[in-house]
């Protein structure tokens, strides 16, 4: 099992799993209070670092589960309106992550999320476990596995930071941070 998990949601992690393989006949009944992808690495077992989590950020709530084995897919959205119900359900409790806490666990999963069957595009340089290939960045010689690199128009095989841009720049002395 493979899974893509995108975005944060306090306490909805489980119910998330739940929902997703409640059709394939799997329950799953455990809490990770901080996040959704810490509950989905919790209850399943996956881990980035065993390269069967894949964590993509789009800026949203959502979970995406993958058999590869079957190449049946999931996908489950947290549903906007879920944040309103706690509000609904227990105005009388003050602190809001515990007013989420008793709605979400006692909600139908149709108030908590929308399910849909999807096809993810999965290759061999995907799949959990070792790499299969590593190339060094002809610019920053660092290491790049598994067909993440970018073959420029001179033929230099670069990593996705040095060819098109990164989330970081390299420190310069005497900039300004």
């Amino acid at each position: 099992m493979a899974i893509c998990a995108q975005g944060n949601y306090w306490g909805c992690g489980w119910r998330c799993w739940d929902a997703a393989l409640s059709g394939w006949m799997i329950r799953v009944g455990r809490i990770a209070k901080n996040c959704m992808a810490d509950a989905v690495a919790a209850v399943t077992g996956v881990r980035l670092g065993k390269r069967s989590l894949k964590y993509f950020d789009y800026g949203k709530v959502a979970a995406t589960f993958l058999n590869t084995e079957s190449g049946e897919a999931v996908r489950i959205v947290a549903l906007e309106e879920s944040r309103a119900l706690a509000d609904a359900r227990y105005p009388q409790i003050e602190n809001k992550k515990e007013r989420q806490f008793r709605a979400y666990g006692e909600a139908d999963d149709t108030e908590l999320f929308k399910v849909e069957r999807v096809q993810v595009a999965y290759g061999e340089m995907d799949a959990p476990g070792r790499p299969r290939a590593r190339i060094t960045c002809a610019r920053c010689v660092e290491g790049v596995n598994d067909g993440r690199e970018v073959k420029t128009k001179g033929g230099e095989l670069l990593c996705r930071a040095c060819a098109l841009g990164g989330y970081y720049k390299k420190f310069e002395p005497g900039t300004a941070v």
